[in-house]
């Protein structure tokens, strides 16, 4: 899961729904201000998304990315920094 970028600019790779339980191939550019998304499942149902970046927002609204000053604040759980385990721990696998 996660997108890569290709030579020409494109993000690919896959993604996953949690409301359906479904993956998906997505291919993610940018046209001049706009994110076009194209998905497709089994490679030839596919259909793309044009989301337009806002220019004329209303006093208040957010208009940042995440962590920007304008922008919405990240979720604590992802600003903590990850605790590493002791050196002298084992990592064990569990077969069931």
């Amino acid at each position: 899961m996660g997108l890569a970028p290709s030579p020409d600019g494109v993000f690919i790779g896959q993604i996953y729904n949690a409301e359906n339980g479904k993956s998906y191939e997505i291919s993610l550019w940018r046209e001049t201000r706009d994110l076009k998304v194209k998905g497709c499942l089994l490679s030839v149902l596919c259909s793309t998304q044009t989301w337009s970046q806002t220019v004329d927002a209303l006093p208040g609204q957010l208009v940042g990315m995440t962590g920007d000053f304008n922008g919405p604040k990240p979720d604590a759980e992802w600003t903590r920094p990850v605790a590493k385990p002791p050196s002298s721990a084992k990592i064990v696998k569990v077969v069931k």
